[in-house]
């Protein structure tokens, strides 16, 4: 008698019968189950995405914390990729702009855009409040991203 059939004793006869797999029961919990990981799984194949994006414009400093970030602040991603030709308008073609996560002492994590400024303090601080009052002040607030600059 092996696993494919079933046997038991009754009148001293042995009665057999194919062995058959129990039901799959589809509750709420298998659906909400295989919900949540299509879910998650769109979730982060957007993020992988969203990170490339960035990584295309943007040197990140410590990527990890920078994916952390974004993975816990998603907007941040889509305001950093609309942010770029607007950083270019004002500070120029050429710069450079990297990302570093930086955390507080309180456990909260906030999000540096950086341009990398090769000229003189005063130009960069004139690029930065024109892009201020031009387009980030008109932007969605997110008060765990800033945009600075840092002279080379």
């Amino acid at each position: 008698m092996g696993g494919s059939e079933s046997a038991w004793h009754r009148n001293y006869v042995w009665v057999s019968y194919p062995y058959h797999e129990l039901p799959q029961r589809e509750g709420a919990v298998t659906k909400s189950l295989e919900s949540s990981r299509f879910i998650w799984g769109t979730a982060n194949k957007q993020l992988q995405a969203d990170l490339s994006e960035l990584k295309a414009e943007y040197i990140f400093r410590n990527e990890n914390a920078i994916a952390s970030f974004i993975a816990s602040h998603r907007a941040s991603a889509a305001i950093l990729t609309r942010a770029i030709p607007q950083l270019k308008k004002f500070f120029g073609e050429n710069v450079v702009f990297s990302l570093q996560a930086v955390s507080d002492d309180d456990g909260s994590t906030s999000l540096y855009a950086i341009v990398v400024w090769r000229g003189p303090a005063e130009g960069a601080e004139s690029a930065l409040e024109d892009f201020d009052e031009c387009w980030w002040l008109n932007q969605h607030p997110q008060s765990e991203l800033t945009f600075t600059y840092e002279l080379a």
